[in-house]
């Protein structure tokens, strides 16, 4: 190898080195006291705080909805048109050696095949176990959620076009509770923005794209974050008007976001 080739090497190196510490740059840092309020406004968000609706299958909807975030749940051979987040938290807990119910580590699909199926077995023991299994591992579940938002980071920096604005966004929102509390949330309603089944002839309405459509120059990020949201998911609508009903309750949510 001669010297030419290994000065370029090694200057390669370098820059990939700086790249790679530039997109993990960004630390959001989050208190045990911080991500319970966090998980309660989240928890409020998905269910109103009805623990009955730890477990809920919606109408209209092909999949069950668990836990606090209402984390999506397929069963066996059905089209998956959004990100399937539940099996990705038993993954984690898994991983954290959290006990689970032995059925519910065997099993990669959701039991009930339909919203009818679910709601006619209502006393089950699959049901019992899992609505308690869900009530006890609330924290962990907010871990997750904090854990899925940082490691959204550099990938979302990675497929955006305009990373210097996306991460001062980001760095802005992260300084303050609310900035943190409308990514974690958004993060989890509407994902990454990433995924090419979410979304509607090539336009997405994630995470992502509402960094994009913040300001950068702003000096206050979670009004700003709200506003940007309201306007990605007003375009959703557009290329899907059969949706038009679920916008007024997304507003609401997204209101939230500047208290």
């Amino acid at each position: 190898m001669n010297s030419k080739y290994k000065i370029l090497c090694i200057f390669l190196f370098i820059v990939f080195s700086l790249f790679c510490n530039e997109l993990s740059s960004i630390d959001i840092r989050i208190s045990k006291t911080q991500a319970a309020l966090l998980s309660q406004r989240i928890f409020i968000n998905e269910t109103d705080l009805r623990h009955a609706k730890l477990l809920q299958w919606n109408k209209k909807e092909n999949f069950l909805s668990l836990g606090i975030a209402h984390f999506i749940w397929y069963p066996q051979g059905q089209e998956k048109r959004f990100v399937e987040s539940f099996p990705l938290l038993l993954s984690y807990l898994k991983k954290s050696n959290y006990p689970a119910p032995k059925w519910l580590c065997d099993t990669t699909a959701c039991p009930w095949q339909t919203e009818k199926d679910f709601y006619t077995d209502r006393d089950s023991v699959k049901k019992k176990q899992l609505y308690k299994f869900l009530q006890s591992c609330r924290q962990e579940q907010t871990d997750f959620l904090i854990l899925r938002l940082q490691q959204s980071v550099p990938k979302m920096l990675e497929a955006s076009s305009q990373k210097e604005k996306v991460e001062t966004n980001i760095k802005k929102l992260s300084k303050s509770m609310n900035g943190i509390y409308a990514m974690l949330d958004y993060v989890n309603f509407k994902g990454e923005g990433l995924d090419p089944k979410e979304s509607y002839d090539g336009r997405y309405w994630g995470l992502l794209q509402v960094l994009e459509n913040m300001e950068a120059t702003t000096n206050t990020p979670a009004h700003d974050f709200a506003n940007a949201a309201k306007a990605v998911l007003a375009c959703r609508i557009k290329l899907a008007p059969h949706e038009k009903s679920w916008l007024a309750g997304w507003n609401k949510r997204l209101d939230t976001y500047y208290e």
